[in-house]
């Protein structure tokens, strides 16, 4: 009797599937009438260790329906622009994915695709570096919302009995825009600030729209508001796994 149902777990490593300007670099010497070198910083936050785990649950020999969650460890994104260093990092994302899954013949090994939305939750840091002769220090965590795009998948499977393996390459178009970020340390030459400022200079929510208040007006009890900002995090990814079928 044909198993109908298996669970899969993969390991891979993604790259960007478009490069997107994530900031610039400014590079210059402190020497008088030195020349700045402008430069783009490409990047996806998709990129990084991703750790998936998957059901699978066939519906004929070549049709089965596929859920997978699979939860990204981002690489680092830094910069520099004179006296600001600054870097996105701690970028945790978790994307469950429904999908279609189509198997090409019906041989030990065999190729297969599928095909789904992908739905995206999860958090990022901003770490800034500002200062010649001061220094100031801060961290932002951006969180909130979710992300929508698609994921599709190719790969090939080597069955054995219950066990299969298999390596396979995934494409993740999504962008994605945190509603809110705080600010969680501020330091001024080594000093801890956090705790003066007022939630208006901790707080961000994001939205499409909104209306500038005049000065004064501003509420420092209440979050500041500022435009949506969409991340890149698409990416193509590499990964071998295993799957039990039972």
């Amino acid at each position: 009797m044909a198993q109908k149902n298996a669970i899969k777990f993969q390991v891979g490593y993604g790259i960007p599937l478009v490069n997107s300007v994530i900031s610039t670099n400014v590079n210059f010497s402190q020497a008088a009438g030195s020349p700045a070198t402008h430069s783009n910083v490409n990047g996806s936050f998709g990129s990084g260790l991703r750790f998936e785990v998957g059901y699978v649950r066939s519906f004929s020999s070549l049709v089965s329906f596929q859920f997978d969650a699979t939860y990204l460890m981002g690489n680092e994104i830094k910069a520099n622009q004179f006296y600001e260093n600054w870097s996105y990092s701690s970028i945790h994302f978790i994307q469950f994915s429904p999908q279609v899954r189509i198997a090409f013949g019906s041989s030990r090994v065999r190729p297969y695709g599928s095909l789904g939305p992908v739905l995206g939750i999860g958090s990022f840091r901003e770490n800034t570096h500002l200062g010649d002769t001061s220094f100031d220090d801060s961290e932002y965590v951006y969180n909130g919302s979710a992300a929508l795009g698609a994921k599709t998948t190719m790969g090939i499977e080597i069955a054995s009995g219950k066990l299969s393996l298999y390596a396979e390459i995934s494409m993740v178009n999504m962008n994605y825009a945190p509603s809110r970020s705080e600010l969680v340390k501020y330091n001024s030459n080594g000093t801890d600030r956090l705790g003066t400022l007022t939630v208006a200079q901790k707080q961000v929510e994001y939205r499409d729209s909104y209306t500038d208040m005049p000065a004064g007006v501003q509420n420092p009890n209440q979050p500041s508001v500022k435009l949506k900002q969409y991340y890149p995090f698409s990416s193509l990814s590499f990964s071998v796994g295993v799957m039990f079928k039972f």
